[in-house]
């Protein structure tokens, strides 16, 4: 992922769970963390 393009993109997250299961499977998603870790570092 090119960080740039993606600060330059307006991005979204919303999460909603059912379970502690359920909000744990996208920290073990690839792509999710890859965005997630821009997203926090802007």
């Amino acid at each position: 992922m090119n960080a740039a393009k993606i600060a330059a993109e307006p991005y979204v997250m919303v999460t909603y769970w059912k379970s502690f299961e359920e909000l744990e499977r996208p920290h073990a998603d690839e792509v999710f963390n890859d965005i997630f870790s821009v997203v926090a570092g802007m």
